[in-house]
Parts: C-alpha cells; sequence; structure tokens
C-alpha cells in the first residue's frame, strides 16, 4: 500500500469552509465557537444558512486537482464543465448521489460561496498556519516508517483495514482540528489529519495536553480505556459495558479518540476500537516535557 502526503493549501481553503459549515462539528474542534462566532461576523448576512442547505462540495476535487494554491484552485474550478465534474467524481459515486444532483447548479452555487470565503476569510489566514502544515507533511515522509505507522502516528491512532486499497494519501489539515477526516473510492483511500499549530506562548498547553487531561479526568472513560485494554471492541460492546445511553458512550469516545489513548480500526463495515499501544506513555512524556518547561 503506497503511502503519500499532499500538503496543497487549496485543501485548507475547502476544509475551512466545510468548518464553518459544519454546525455540530464546529462546537468540538479546537477552534470551537467562538471562531465560529468571530467569523460569522465577517462573512455576509445569511451566508452560513445559504450554503448549509446545498450538499457538501467534495474534497476530492482538490486531490483531482493540479492547483497548489487557492487562487489556482478556484481558477480551475470555475473552467470545470458538467461532464468533466461527473467524469471526476463518478468512480467515486458509490451511491449514485450525482444522478440526484443538478451538477451545473450547485457547480456555480459553490464556486460563488468559494469566492466570498477566499476573499473575506481564507485569504486573511495566517500564512504561518499554512506553512506549518507543509512542514509537518514533509518531516513525517522523511521518517522510515512502514505504510501502517505512517497512518497511525499522522491521524493519532487510525489503522486501516480496508481490503484492496492501493493508496492512502494524507493531508494536513487545521480547521477542523483533532479530528480525521476522509474519502475514499478507486482503490484511494484519503485521510485529511489534524495538525496542531505550535503556538508562541510556550508557557500555555499545547492542545493535545488539554484533550489528553480531559480524556482522563472522568471515571466512565477510565474504565472504558480499561475495558479496551483487554481487546478490540466495537461500539456496542462498549455501550453494553459500560451501561450507559450511546450518545453518552459517543460523547466519551470522541473525546478518548481526540486524546490519542484510542485506537480506531476503520474497515467498510464496522469500526472497532482498542487502546492504543503506546499511548498513555506519549501522554505522560508531553506531560512532564511541559512540567520541566521543555518546548
Amino acid at each position: 500500500m503506497q503511502v503519500e502526503y499532499d500538503p496543497r493549501p487549496c485543501y485548507e481553503l475547502v476544509i475551512s469552509l466545510l468548518a464553518f459549515l459544519d454546525n455540530k462539528g464546529n462546537k468540538i474542534t479546537d477552534l470551537g465557537p467562538k471562531w465560529l462566532k468571530s467569523v460569522t461576523k465577517q462573512v455576509p448576512d445569511g451566508y452560513g444558512e445559504r450554503y448549509r442547505k446545498l450538499s457538501p462540495l467534495p474534497l476530492v476535487l482538490c486531490r483531482l486537482s493540479p492547483a497548489r494554491t487557492a487562487e489556482d484552485f478556484l481558477t480551475w474550478f470555475a473552467g470545470l464543465s458538467k461532464q468533466e465534474i461527473i467524469t471526476l467524481l463518478l468512480p467515486r459515486d458509490e451511491k449514485g448521489q450525482l444522478s440526484r444532483l443538478d451538477v451545473d447548479e450547485l457547480h456555480q452555487q459553490w464556486l460563488e460561496g468559494l469566492n466570498i470565503w477566499q476573499r473575506v476569510y481564507f485569504s486573511k489566514v495566517d500564512p504561518e498556519i499554512l506553512a506549518q502544515l507543509t512542514a509537518d507533511a514533509q518531516e513525517r515522509s522523511r521518517q522510515d516508517w512502514t505504510s501502517e505507522e505512517q497512518i497511525e502516528r499522522a491521524t493519532n491512532g487510525v489503522t486501516l483495514e480496508w481490503p484492496g486499497l492501493e493508496r492512502v494519501v494524507l493531508v494536513p489539515q487545521y480547521h477542523y482540528s483533532p479530528w480525521n477526516l476522509n474519502d475514499w473510492g478507486a482503490g484511494e483511500y484519503c485521510i485529511y489529519y489534524p495538525v496542531d499549530v505550535a503556538s508562541t506562548d510556550l508557557a500555555s498547553p499545547a492542545p493535545a495536553l488539554l484533550r489528553g487531561g480531559r480524556a482522563l479526568a472522568d471515571e466512565n472513560r477510565l474504565r472504558i480505556l480499561r475495558f479496551l485494554g483487554a481487546g478490540t471492541r466495537t461500539f456496542t460492546d462498549v455501550v453494553k459495558f459500560i451501561g450507559l445511553a450511546k450518545s453518552t458512550v459517543h460523547h466519551h469516545m470522541v473525546i478518548l479518540r481526540a486524546s490519542g489513548l484510542v485506537r480506531a480500526h476503520v474497515t467498510p463495515d464496522n469500526d472497532r476500537y482498542s487502546l492504543r499501544p503506546g499511548g498513555m506513555l506519549r501522554l505522560a512524556e508531553q506531560f512532564e516535557r511541559f512540567f520541566e518547561g521543555d518546548s
């Protein structure tokens, strides 16, 4: 299985917009409601409401585009015909959604929405954020790791158990951190993995430390970790063991996944979970370095 990194900024243009439009997801990202409130003041009135109603813009278009910058992607996207869009997306249209969409109308609406987003928000994103995304991908690509290790380390605990995969593309992203996004099709699996952008304030704990501390500060989450330490489990297994409502267990698993203490075994059918080997040790080392003032 071939693993490659693709840190082009055009991805972050689309990912940042999707993060803004995701009413549920943007409440549990590191940027959180404060970022959402700030950006809402920047975009035109009604912008969010209008574009949330549309079918999401497929991230795979960034992957299939030759563009590197956000500006180049917008130019390329504007020049696509209906047939070109269908040709690009059809190999990944496993559910037959294209036949139910007005591709021409969506193309024009998303082009308008992206141009507005680029003008009022993305063009003003700190260039250092994009530089750190590129640096992270370059550093990881230089490591002498197996394909499985590349994926697991970048995604903070994902292992792909997906027959027939020929290529995995790892794309660094900031706006959805600490979550992984993904899409797949035509023998390719793409994971948009989170990168913690370094802060200049070394006296403040990194996001990873805050997530780790939050994960361990609950009795039920500690019990779940012990349960996962005994073997690989399904979500249903965890619900039966802990005896709480599915929504509550989902909340706990979200926090544990974000902490990097749980490994997700991603399959075409039913994901499973286990205790991530070395996860607790890595977290302890991070805490120790922070307490000792080692940046």
